[in-house]
């Protein structure tokens, strides 16, 4: 009993002693601004940075992937899925494009179909003896185009808009068609448009101002490898006038190459260079054909074929891409006889 007391009396004290004391700490404490950083928050111009900076040569066009294990989740293009697991990816799908466009080209002239009352002037004149000249006519429009990648290499999309223009038209007509009048309309039979005609003719002038509508369809192939790329559209459009005047087609082929380079915090920018091939023809007619600042001529009727003289120009160009939805296109085809510059802003979504 006097052992377990005397070493009772040793252990309480000791008890007591380890738990007045203070315990030395294990851990040296650290200032706290210094264990957590505080992100501060982006700028509007840095999150504008942010998303230019996310734009990847695959936006623009199919392009090499750095994962192939993406899994595409829209319709279009057609095969698209196909395509990225062997290694590509693609951009969006659809797009809407606003395009400013302006042109300037010479025309020929052609085919004079002259009829008044009824009767056909060709078959008493040679209406091929008269000249008009080489005009020039200048264009400029204004369309909308909505495009689809249908299949990953080929893009199809429609376009419309309004188009104003002036030409200048200079007619030369040799004074013996004159003559061949004189001759026809003096002898003892005539035919009936002789009572009508007067001492001077003057042909009905084609009015050098005009707008009205077009509408048409595109389609674009392209290929690219390394920082390279290929691009070969195709396009057709009909045009009108609002006076119910004119109308004509035109085909349009151009082949492009080009290269793509990043621009830090400014996207993609792609330049390149190529040839275009137009070919536009039309028709100009009217019936009872006014006299511009004079009256109608009540029983005559023309119409005249007109097309372009250049078919082949050269074409120099480039596309910025800000992001992936927003892009700008600025080009130009310069031949002899034809220039035509072009403006574009994509939407793609």
């Amino acid at each position: 009993m006097y052992k377990l007391l005397s070493i009772l009396s040793c252990c309480v004290p000791f008890a007591v002693l380890a738990t007045d004391e203070s315990v030395p700490e294990k851990t040296e404490r650290v200032n706290s601004t210094a264990e957590i950083e505080v992100q501060k928050p982006l700028t509007d111009r840095e999150k504008r940075q942010q998303k230019r900076n996310e734009t990847v040569r695959s936006d623009i066009i199919p392009s090499k992937s750095t994962d192939p294990n993406r899994k595409w989740e829209r319709y279009l293009p057609f095969f698209g899925q196909q395509v990225i697991e062997k290694g590509y990816d693609l951009p969006l799908p659809l797009s809407i494009s606003i395009i400013p466009n302006y042109s300037k080209q010479d025309l020929s002239l052609s085919n004079l179909q002259l009829s008044y009352k009824g009767v056909d002037i060709g078959e008493v004149i040679d209406l091929d003896s008269i000249d008009f000249g080489q005009p020039d006519v200048e264009t400029a429009s204004l369309q909308l185009r909505a495009a689809a990648w249908i299949f990953p290499f080929m893009q199809v999309g429609i376009h419309g808009g309004r188009f104003e223009g002036s030409t200048d038209l200079y007619i030369k007509i040799p004074t013996a068609i004159f003559k061949k009048i004189e001759e026809v309309c003096g002898g003892r039979v005539t035919p009936a448009f002789c009572d009508d005609v007067p001492e001077n003719i003057v042909l009905p002038e084609i009015s050098p101002d005009y707008s009205g509508w077009n509408y048409g369809f595109t389609t674009n192939f392209v290929y690219g490898f390394d920082h390279f790329f290929v691009l070969l559209p195709f396009s057709y459009t009909w045009t009108k006038t609002d006076d119910d005047r004119t109308e004509s087609e035109t085909l349009l082929v151009s082949a492009r190459v080009g290269t793509s380079f990043n621009v830090p915090n400014w996207g993609f920018v792609n330049p390149y260079i190529g040839v275009s091939y137009m070919d536009t023809e039309g028709t100009t007619g009217q019936s009872d054909a006014e006299i511009k600042g004079g009256p109608t001529i009540e029983g005559l009727s023309y119409t005249i074929t007109q097309q372009n003289v250049a078919h082949y120009a050269g074409l120099i160009g480039f596309d910025w891409s800000l992001t992936k939805h927003h892009s700008f296109d600025l080009e130009a085809n310069i031949g002899d006889g034809r220039q035509n510059y072009v403006a574009m802003y994509t939407y793609k979504f």
